[in-house]
């Protein structure tokens, strides 16, 4: 049978339109991706979004935001770190991206000191951020360094047996004080013994647990700094003051006997603990809802003649907790029984006067003492926890003591606007396993699968039924 040419070229032209249109689509579609960019995230924890902490940030920072990235052409990292910065860009339109190639614009380089390549330099409002190998967590602490601007100092008490912000150790602070300088604020040390005066660019004073007692002069010093106005986070030891009384007495303050016991706490962790569950009576805790743990603290309890100061509880304790006293006879008391406060936060009116003002600018007049340097804040702030321990390296991970801390100290250093910023912004990126568990995966995986694998192969070699060669016949 002939077939017609007609026929043949009728028969081919739907398969040719077909063709035709396919390709139209497709280039149709890549004219569509290449001028719009959408992204949805499937993840299960969302780990290619913005987490909301960052979110927040953004939303805090007015004004453009420029990011500079030293990368070579063809460097590895570029691209990637480029589509991390995406991120924030379609969040914030004014996040501006700049890929400088140093080799090519080396005079920019050299004006933003850059040695190393990958190195991010973001911009903001006149100050600036360097960050290498960048993730979303030193993004955030990168930001958070930005929105504060001016520095805050916080000066931690020394010489007299008080809790150390270096060194690993379980007593010591070197986490939660790692953490602080993280997000901007410079920690420093203080010994009154060698250096008398607080300093006068001192944001706040920690005083965290001391050992032994002041001698007078320094407490003495401490008074003073409170009565120019200056912000305090007292983190008491239960059972003795070391010779801070007076300080108490000022603050219309008193701590238990004993110790806050909750006996649900006490069944998880061993010794006397105190669980934190009731938070919404202060502003630095507004909306706060994870558990903390207080090992080994006092109940804070307000008494009267205060002053002036105002005092509000910071964290309760459970109604199943109740104090550990060794006073039997107050076993029955309501002060024994939980809840029970384990902080207060204390604020009253800038003790600053125009008395203050005047000392500032002139100097003293005749024989009285020349003041502080003025706060810009009306509004002084001291915060006592009945304990120290919960900020201690061996605890500060539980629940969330390291976030109750850091909101304690924005508050105190009047950074109310970052309160809400969480320690950790991004979860966990990284897997880690103890030295055990590591032996016992490299030694699996790499001894005993493949001894394994190998036992089996000879048990099926040795299983299988002999041929018999026609030869040997």
């Amino acid at each position: 049978m002939q077939v017609r040419s007609e026929t043949r070229i009728s028969s081919r032209l739907p398969h040719l339109l077909f063709v035709v249109l396919f390709l139209t689509v497709i280039g149709l579609l890549a004219v569509v991706c290449n001028r719009m960019d959408f992204s949805v995230d499937w993840t299960t924890n969302g780990r290619q979004a913005l987490r909301s902490a960052s979110e927040f940030l953004l939303g805090r920072m007015v004004g453009e935001i420029r990011v500079s990235l030293f990368a070579k052409d063809g460097d590895p990292l570029r691209d990637p770190i480029v589509r991390f910065l995406e991120r924030y860009r379609r969040y914030k339109p004014d996040f501006l991206v700049e890929v400088v190639n140093p080799e090519t614009a080396p005079g920019r380089a050299r004006a933003m000191n850059i040695h190393v390549a990958d190195e991010l330099v973001i911009e903001y409002q006149g100050r600036s951020e360097r960050l290498l190998n960048p993730t979303e967590q030193t993004m955030a602490n990168a930001f958070e360094r930005l929105i504060r601007g001016g520095e805050r100092v916080i000066v931690f008490l020394q010489g007299h047996g008080e809790r150390e912000t270096y060194g690993k150790a379980n007593e010591n602070f070197s986490i939660f004080a790692d953490a602080l300088q993280h997000k901007g604020l410079h920690v420093a040390n203080l010994d009154l013994e060698a250096s008398p005066q607080i300093p006068e660019n001192a944001a706040m004073l920690v005083i965290a647990e001391p050992k032994r007692d002041l001698l007078p002069s320094e407490v003495a010093v401490i008074q003073d700094y409170l009565t120019q106005g200056g912000n305090l986070l007292w983190l008491a030891e239960p059972g003795s003051l070391h010779g801070l009384l007076p300080i108490a007495q000022s603050f219309g303050l008193e701590l238990s006997p004993g110790v806050v016991v909750d006996v649900g706490a006490t069944q998880l962790f061993a010794g006397a603990c105190a669980l934190g569950t009731q938070y919404d009576f202060s502003p630095i805790t507004q909306g706060f809802a994870r558990a903390t743990l207080f090992p080994a603290a006092a109940a804070v309890l307000p008494r009267a003649n205060a002053g002036d100061w105002r005092a509000t509880p910071l964290v309760m304790s459970s109604e199943e907790s109740g104090l550990e006293v060794a006073d039997l006879n107050r076993a029955a008391s309501e002060e024994t029984r939980g809840p029970l406060p384990l902080a207060v936060a204390l604020t009253r009116p800038s003790p600053v006067t125009a008395r203050a003002l005047v000392h500032t600018e002139h100097g003293a007049v005749g024989n009285e003492p020349r003041v502080r340097s003025v706060s810009p804040h009306r509004e002084q702030r001291v915060v006592v926890f009945g304990g120290g321990a919960f900020l201690s390296d061996a605890f500060v991970g539980n629940g969330g003591n390291l976030d109750l801390g850091a909101k304690v100290v924005n508050w105190l250093v009047h950074d109310e606007s970052l309160l809400n910023v969480p320690i950790h912004v991004a979860m966990d990126s990284s897997l880690r396993f103890s030295p055990t568990a590591l032996f016992v995966i490299a030694g699996g995986f790499l001894v005993l699968f493949p001894l394994g694998f190998v036992a089996m192969a000879a048990l099926v070699w040795w299983r299988r039924p002999r041929c018999v060669c026609p030869f040997e016949a």
